[in-house]
C-alpha cells in the first residue's frame, strides 16, 4: 500500500512535468508555425518575388499554392496557441489536462503536412509536390511526439502519417498523365516504402518515449521519495540534519567541531500539565515549540532533540557557523521575546523559560546501529549546558551563559550580570557564568 503510494505520488509529478513541457511545446510549434508563414506570404507576390533558378511559370503556381499554406498554417498555429493557454491554466489549478487533448494534437498536427500536399497538388502538380521537401513534413511531426512520453501516442503518430501520405499519394497519381514521369510518378512502390518508413517512426518514436518515460519515473520517484524522507525526517530532527545525513554515508565517523549547545526548559511544565487534559498539553507545547523551532532555524541553529518540556538546539553543526556562540545568544534572547509575544496575544498561558548555552569542542556523527541511526552531539559541552540551564532555576534567570560564551560575544551588544563562579551539579569545578539582562 505504501509502496502504491509513493508511485502514486510520483505519477503525479511526472505527469505535471509532462504538462509543463506539452505546454511549452505548444508555444514553441506555434512560434515555429509563424516563422514558416514568412516565405509563403512572400510567394504572395508571385512572379513580383525573384528567386534564381525557379521560372515564371513555377514561381506563379508558387504564389497560388501559397494561400492554402498559409491559410492551414494560421489555423494550426491558432490551435497550439489555445491549448498553451489551457495547459498553462490547468497547472495553475493544479489539474491534468483532458487525455484526450494530446491526441486531439498529435492527430492535427500530423495531419497539417497531409492537408498541405493535399492543398498544393492540384496547384504545383505531382512532381513539384512529391519531389519537393513538402512531404518530409511528417518526420518533425511524428518525433515531436516524444515530448509526450506515451509509445502508443508516438505509434499513432507514424501510423496516420502513413496513411495520410498514403491517401495523397494515391490522388497524386490520378493526376498524372500518361507517360509522364512514368518511372517514377505512377509506380506506388516508392509511396508505400515511404509510408513504410513513417510507421517506423513513429514505432522508434514511441519506443525512445517509452524508455524516456521510465527513466524519468525512476527519477521522479527517486526525488518524491527523498523529498518525503527529509519532510519526515525534518519533523524529528531538522531538515538540515535530514538532508546531510541522506547524503552522507551511514558509515561516516564522527568530526570535531567547535559548537555552541543551547538548552531550553519550560518552566514550572508538572504543575500545567497535571491541571490540563492530554489535548490541552501538546496544544500549548505545538503553539509553543512550533514558533521557538523557527526562531532557532532562523539564526542557523537546529533543535537536535526534544526533552519532553524542552529541547536542545545546536549552532555550528552540522552546518558551518562561524559565529556559533553569538548567533545562540541571539536566538536565546529572540526565544524570550517570542514567548513573551504568544503570551501576549493569547495563543499560551503566561508562560517562563530557562536556557543555558555553553560553546566548546564536541563530537558531532551518527551513532546507533545499521536499523537505526540518530545525528547526535556528545561531550562535556552538551553536559555543561545541560547543567547551566538547570542553574537558572536556583539564579532565577531565564537565560545563562558560560564564560566561555560570554567572550564569544561582542562588547556593547549583550548586557549581563557576573554571577561570578557557580557550583553545577556532576561538575568537577565551579564555573563563571553570566545571567543575560
Amino acid at each position: 500500500m505504501e509502496v502504491s503510494s509513493r508511485n502514486l505520488v510520483a505519477s503525479e509529478a511526472l505527469q505535471t512535468e509532462i504538462t509543463r513541457s506539452e505546454a511549452r511545446r505548444a508555444w514553441v510549434m506555434a512560434v515555429l508555425l509563424f516563422v514558416a508563414m514568412l516565405p509563403a506570404a512572400l510567394f504572395l507576390t508571385g512572379p513580383g518575388l525573384a528567386v534564381r533558378g525557379m521560372d515564371a511559370d513555377l514561381m506563379a503556381r508558387l504564389g497560388v499554392a501559397a494561400f492554402p499554406l498559409l491559410v492551414i498554417l494560421l489555423i494550426v498555429a491558432a490551435v497550439e496557441i489555445v491549448v498553451g493557454f489551457h495547459l498553462r491554466r490547468s497547472l495553475r489549478r493544479g489539474e491534468h489536462p483532458a487525455g484526450w487533448l494530446a491526441w486531439g494534437q498529435t492527430a492535427m498536427e500530423v495531419l497539417m503536412p497531409t492537408a498541405i500536399l493535399w492543398a498544393v497538388l492540384g496547384v504545383l502538380g505531382a512532381a513539384d509536390t512529391f519531389g519537393g521537401a513538402l512531404s518530409w513534413l511528417y518526420f518533425p511531426m511524428i518525433v515531436l511526439t516524444a515530448l509526450h512520453l506515451r509509445f502508443g501516442l508516438s505509434l499513432f503518430a507514424g501510423l496516420l502519417a502513413a496513411a495520410g501520405f498514403i491517401l495523397v499519394a494515391e490522388i497524386g497519381l490520378g493526376t498524372v498523365a500518361p507517360g509522364e514521369a512514368a518511372s517514377v510518378l505512377d509506380v506506388r512502390h516508392p509511396y508505400y516504402v515511404k509510408a513504410s518508413i513513417l510507421a517506423a517512426t513513429g514505432l522508434f518514436t514511441g519506443l525512445v518515449a517509452m524508455g524516456l518515460r521510465r527513466q524519468l519515473f525512476s527519477s521522479v520517484a527517486h526525488a518524491a521519495e527523498r523529498d518525503r524522507a527529509v519532510s519526515i525526517f525534518g519533523q524529528h530532527v531538522s531538515p538540515e540534519v535530514a538532508s546531510r545525513l541522506l547524503h552522507q554515508p551511514l558509515e561516516e565517523t564522527g568530526e570535531n567541531r567547535h559548537v555552541c549547545i543551547l538548552f531550553l526548559d519550560i518552566r514550572n511544565f508538572s504543575v500545567f500539565a497535571a491541571a490540563h487534559t492530554a489535548p490541552e498539553v501538546m496544544a500549548y507545547l505545538n503553539n509553543l515549540f512550533g514558533r521557538l523551532i523557527d526562531v532557532v532555524n532562523g539564526h542557523g541553529g537546529i533543535v537536535n532533540k526534544f526533552l519532553g518540556d524542552g529541547f536542545m538546539a545546536v549552532f555550528g553543526a552540522p552546518t558551518d557557523d562561524a559565529a556559533p556562540a553569538l548567533n545562540a545568544a541571539r536566538c536565546a534572547c529572540a526565544l524570550i521575546g517570542a514567548t513573551e509575544e504568544l503570551c501576549r496575544e493569547g495563543a499560551i498561558p503566561p508562560t517562563r523559560l530557562g536556557i543555558g548555552l555553553h560553546c566548546g569542542e564536541s563530537v558531532t556523527g551518527n551513532v546507533g546501529g545499521e536499523i537505526r541511526k540518530e545525528y547526535t552531539v556528545i561531550g562535556d559541552t552538551v553536559n555543561i549546558a545541560a547543567r547551566i540551564e538547570q542553574a537558572t532555576k536556583a539564579h532565577n534567570a531565564q537565560v545563562l551563559v558560560s564564560e566561555d560564551v560570554w567572550r564569544e560575544l561582542p562588547g556593547g551588544e549583550f548586557s549581563g550580570e557576573d554571577l561570578g563562579l557557580v557550583e553545577l551539579k556532576g561538575q568537577p569545578a565551579p564555573m563563571r557564568l553570566h545571567k543575560l539582562l
